[in-house]
């Protein structure tokens, strides 16, 4: 099938059509696609030999599948409203218009009938709802195969829904996961003025919605410390009113702002080439160890607590910062380790990469200093005598404001230097998978190196 017509039959589907369980038929679906569709008819039975036996061979599919060299997946997950949809439309035209072929499903197109939906009662028991919001409304055999069949048809599959963290099938798939997060307010805000087949009955949001939000929020948090595919930003706002340009700036900050806080070992090598640029002449990096001595007690580990939803939005928001106040900065890296952080190992890592020597230095001073002030990650000082101590980051200082550029020379000059590779070749969009693995990427056959 064409990429555009793919992108039409995909994004042309309400919510009313999704709980029907399969993609409307159209003049433009393939036999491949109306086969699908007829599949989607049957109930598939949720805790069966055969359905273990049907999810077990979508894996081994996914897997082979990866190890030919098929297209990048690309998941965009999410609360309720945090504009999942039209964020991975954006991303799509964005590919089509840089002459890539992309698709785009929606998890919303895969909900099983209502009456194979799980059907509950209210807490105070007078209302049953119909539980869409749960990861068990969706036909996953259906939505896997519909995410198989278009990597053999396109170079990037773009995926939106909010219950796919929840699917390991899925996570076998896909390269990158943009995770969209919300505040209760806005996501409840931009909830009412929506309408839903069939509407949302009193009690439902906070019964069912946001209760499903957080749970998946935090599962997807907890699994990024150890999985570097994963990216969050926080799209809470008193607007409801979604500008092209403001996606365009997300999707950037998905490439240039790179941010993790991790189990594993920090890796400085990976720090610099991921942060380095061609139009940049300055990288600097600066790496917060742990020593082995304080007060003349002798240290044993630094053991590291984050909170890591407001951690995120504070490092997200203080990229914004670092480049309103450097504006020639290009990339940064915000990266910081927790749990067990033992002698001479590395537990944070702040880069950024300018034109200039000065400005990346300052930037990178900034970020150090801001994140021990105000993001919520904690230590513990452990010291071999059995002995330990919570620690405020008390060695921060406060920096010296740098003056603003008194002309618009700079602030011109880093819009130019991030734009000037404009090309066919999909500008920043074809490194968007490159910061998971750069170093595999410079490597031939990168994708038959993946697991």
């Amino acid at each position: 099938m064409p990429c555009g017509s793919a992108f039409a039959l995909l994004s042309a589907r309400n919510r009313k059509q999704h709980k029907t369980g399969r993609p409307p038929a159209t003049s433009k679906a393939t036999p491949e696609q109306r086969r699908n569709a007829s599949k989607g008819k049957e109930t598939p039975k949720k805790t069966t030999t055969t359905s273990e036996q049907s999810a077990i061979g979508v894996v081994h599919a996914a897997r082979k599948h990866r190890e030919k060299g098929a297209a990048l997946v690309f998941l965009i997950c999410g609360g309720s409203n945090a504009g999942k949809t039209t964020t991975a439309k954006k991303l799509v035209s964005m590919l089509q218009a840089e002459g890539a072929t992309a698709i785009l499903i929606k998890q919303d197109s895969y909900y099983l009938p209502p009456d194979k939906v799980e059907y509950i009662r209210s807490q105070a028991g007078n209302l049953t709802y119909y539980n869409y919001d749960s990861i068990t409304a969706i036909n996953i055999p259906l939505l896997i195969n519909a995410v198989i069949d278009a990597t053999h048809q396109a170079s990037y599959v773009v995926v939106e829904g909010g219950f796919l963290t929840e699917e390991p099938e899925m996570m076998q798939l896909m390269d990158r996961l943009l995770f969209l997060t919300i505040d209760q307010k806005t996501c409840r805000r931009r909830r009412l003025m929506k309408e839903y087949d069939p509407p949302d009955q009193e009690g439902y949001f906070d019964e069912l919605v946001w209760p499903s939000y957080v749970r998946i929020q935090r599962n997807a948090m907890k699994v990024a410390r150890s999985d570097k595919r994963y990216v969050f930003i926080d799209m809470s706002s008193n607007s409801d009113v979604t500008c092209p340009e403001s996606i365009v700036d997300l999707l950037q900050s998905f490439h240039d702002d790179l941010i993790r806080i991790t189990f594993d070992r920090l890796d400085v090598e990976e720090a610099f080439n991921l942060v380095r640029s061609a139009a940049c002449g300055a990288t600097s990096v600066f790496l917060g160890t742990t020593r082995d001595n304080f007060n003349g007690k002798e240290v044993s580990r630094l053991d590291y607590e984050s909170y890591d939803e407001m951690a995120y939005k504070e490092m997200r928001q203080l990229c914004a910062e670092v480049r309103r106040k450097f504006p020639t900065i290009e990339r940064i890296v915000f990266w910081h380790r927790v749990g067990e952080v033992p002698v001479e190992e590395t537990s944070v890592i702040v880069a950024a990469a300018s034109p200039h020597r000065e400005e990346a230095i300052q930037a990178v001073e900034m970020g150090i200093n801001e994140i021990k002030r105000r993001v919520t990650i904690w230590k513990k000082e452990v010291y071999t005598d059995g002995g330990c101590v919570w620690k405020e980051n008390g060695e921060w200082r406060t920096m010296k404001e740098p003056q603003e550029p008194s002309t618009t020379e700079e602030r011109s000059f880093a819009v130019a230097s991030r734009t000037r590779h404009h090309c066919p070749k999909l500008l920043w969009l074809q490194q968007l998978t490159t910061p998971v693995n750069k170093m595999e990427s410079q490597l031939p056959n990168r994708k038959e190196t993946l697991p």
